[in-house]
């Protein structure tokens, strides 16, 4: 055969080898985020949420991950090497840095600890995404959108909307039924509470877009064995933040969805904050 023949034939399967590929992507009820530029605390920004069609590539070689930047659970895995080569996927959300003033925490598919004694990572939860997980709808793309702790209490949402929990002396558990597979993009742990029993989710996307899977905000009172849907009459909109702050001595719950904030004066019911927004 000549050259140019085998050429040509080469270039034909290579295009027929990507639009094979190219069928294969899922979507997910979440808009990619951005990198962020500045690392906020126990939460983040999905905000602007709508449907995305993401590839299923994998990153198929670990990377070394440097330390922080100045300034049921069956079939998990962890350890210290997971912990250190832990990196973003291509097209999955960027990794989560915070601080508590004291330590510095990374969330990408584990949550970790930097040791400043051993200048390495410490893995503190396993794989808490779908990531590595055949079939699930996070397969090859998810990662960590949300986090939170508070006293031994930690939650951790992805991309694909997976919720995990971890209560002091239990194993790290998948909380499921009840609740919205969209992305987590936010939690808040109501302070001082019993053990993190009390804790809100804030999710992506659009009710419409999801009629089967409504609802914004839910909040569960029994560290996640129920959950109640305390939309209400918040619009429907992306959450883009939610936190727990005290007001006149009561501690109440706000949320920020397209850049307007709302504080629950009621179950279900949210008056917008004048001033912000």
């Amino acid at each position: 055969m000549p050259a140019q023949a085998r050429n040509y034939g080469r270039q034909m399967f290579a295009l027929s080898l990507l639009l094979v590929l190219s069928a294969g992507f899922y979507t997910l009820h979440a808009r990619r985020p951005a990198a962020p530029e500045s690392i906020t605390v126990m939460t983040s920004d999905l905000s602007q949420s709508a449907p995305l069609t993401v590839s299923t590539n994998r990153v198929s070689i670990a990377e070394s991950v440097t330390g922080p930047v100045a300034g049921s659970s069956t079939g998990f895995a962890a350890g210290w090497l997971s912990a250190n080569t832990d990196k973003p996927l291509v097209n999955g959300p960027p990794a989560i840095l915070w601080t508590d003033g004291e330590t510095s925490y990374r969330a990408v598919h584990f949550i970790a600890a930097w040791d400043a004694s051993l200048q390495t990572w410490r893995a503190l939860s396993p794989d808490v995404t779908e990531d590595k997980t055949p079939h699930a709808p996070g397969y090859g793309v998810d990662g960590i959108t949300a986090v939170a702790h508070d006293d031994g209490v930690w939650y951790a949402g992805t991309l694909a909307g997976q919720l995990t929990v971890k209560f002091p002396g239990q194993p790290w558990s998948i909380l499921r039924g009840g609740l919205p597979q969209r992305t987590v993009t936010s939690i808040a742990i109501l302070p001082g509470n019993t053990v993190g029993r009390l804790a809100a989710i804030g999710y992506g996307g659009y009710s419409t877009t999801t009629p089967d899977e409504p609802g914004h905000v839910y909040l569960t009172r029994d560290g996640g064995s129920a959950w109640t849907d305390i939309t209400g009459n918040l619009p429907d909109h992306p959450v883009q933040s939610l936190h727990f702050s005290d007001m006149n001595g009561s501690q109440v719950l706000s949320a920020e969805m397209n850049n307007r904030w709302y504080t629950m004066t009621a179950p279900g019911q949210w008056a917008m904050q004048a001033g912000r927004g």
